[in-house]
């Protein structure tokens, strides 16, 4: 399973960027009361971006 196989746009890998980003400021944030008000915010954008691009995986 090769998901980098042509089969995104540069929307989407910017997209995967982005919730990528988003996890790791949840999981390994070196001040986490900086971050503590933005959890929430941040795991719902990675997991709506996750399944969109799964979908798109998906449907191709």
């Amino acid at each position: 399973m090769n998901i980098f196989n042509g089969s995104y746009k540069w929307r989407q890998i910017g997209l995967l960027k982005l919730s990528m980003l988003a996890i790791g400021i949840v999981i390994g944030a070196n001040w986490p009361q900086v971050f503590v008000g933005y959890t929430t915010m941040l795991v719902v954008v990675a997991v709506v971006i996750g399944i969109y691009l799964g979908f798109v995986w998906f449907k191709k």
